[in-house]
């Protein structure tokens, strides 16, 4: 088949032609899309942009052409793309045709084409075959076997020598881990000793303070005494006695007990333990925490044995 393309003035005029023999069948398809190819290439020269380009095909109506039983056809974007190439690759397209290449269209010639241009993928290496799975207990069976009565002996030696190495290394980890645990549980106890320290310092000032206290009446001993000792209680001789007696008194400087309220005692463990329960619903408290609990009261106990005396 001859790839031709006649060139006329206008190629909006040519594209117009080339449409209306695509919709023929009496019409050679490949020359009608090579001239409508040529065409578009020469309107898209005119552009600055393939948007631009998009719509001055649209506005002159060359997206689309007439068949007799099939009525309008819309050329989509690929079909117009292969008539492009196919009026840039005129040669190369005639050679694929000469070689047999099996298209009915430009969108067949180009997509040939695409395809021969794609690298052709390397071809996938033999799976290897996986190793058969080797049988330990007949190796170690069969080195048994090949060794002398005193290589025995030494292999022996070494695997009970190597064991021995193992459960020491096993056991320095444990005890390491052990004493992370305590070092852990020792801090968390002081955290909570010194959270619990400051109300137990303050009972045990407030005790002392109390039981410290001097003085020969309270300030309410003193005013039940001086309104005993009124003149206003008395007549006649005696007046004249307790006026004097209430002058005495009152001018008489008496150290006053200052006005302490009695403690209410220090905390119990039970108190403690309690508030502890009570802390202890409002979060999950791991079990680590409650061992350093049981600490801490253990340190209050040492701390203050006259108070916490089992």
């Amino acid at each position: 088949m001859t790839l031709r393309a006649v060139k006329n003035s206008d190629p909006v005029d040519r594209a117009k032609d080339a449409l209306s023999r695509m919709g023929r069948a009496d019409q050679d398809r490949f020359t009608a899309e090579l001239d409508y190819g040529i065409a578009l290439n020469e309107i898209k020269a005119q552009h600055t942009s393939d948007r631009a380009f998009g719509k001055a095909v649209k506005d002159a109506g060359l997206d689309s052409y007439e068949m007799p039983q099939l009525g309008t056809v819309q050329i989509k974007r690929d079909v117009r793309s292969a008539c492009m190439w196919l009026a840039e690759n005129e040669a190369t397209a005639r050679q694929m045709l000469e070689d047999g290449t099996k298209a009915t269209s430009a969108r067949g010639l180009h997509k040939a084409w695409k395809d021969a241009q794609r690298p052709t993928p390397a071809p996938t290496p033999p799976a290897t075959p996986a190793p058969a799975p080797v049988d330990q207990d007949a190796v170690a069976k069969a080195l048994e076997e090949s060794l002398s009565a005193s290589s025995k002996d030494r292999l022996a030696k070494a695997i009970e020598t190597h064991k021995i190495k193992l459960d020491m290394a096993q056991q320095m980890t444990m005890h390491a881990m052990e004493q992370k645990h305590r070092q852990d549980i020792d801090k968390l106890a002081w955290d909570r000793v010194n959270q619990l320290l400051p109300g137990v310092m303050d009972r045990v000032e407030k005790t002392e303070a109390y039981r410290k206290r001097s003085g020969v009446f309270t300030k309410k001993q003193y005013k039940t005494l001086l309104a005993t000792l009124h003149p206003d209680n008395f007549v006649g001789a005696k007046k004249d006695m307790a006026e004097a007696s209430f002058k005495l008194f009152q001018d008489t400087n008496i150290p006053l007990v200052p006005e302490l309220k009695r403690p209410v005692g220090m905390p119990t463990l039970e108190e403690i333990m309690a508030a502890e329960r009570e802390r202890e619903s409002k979060r999950k408290v791991s079990k680590r925490e409650q061992e350093a609990r049981e600490m801490a009261l253990d340190m209050l106990r040492k701390l203050y044995p006259q108070h916490y005396a089992e």
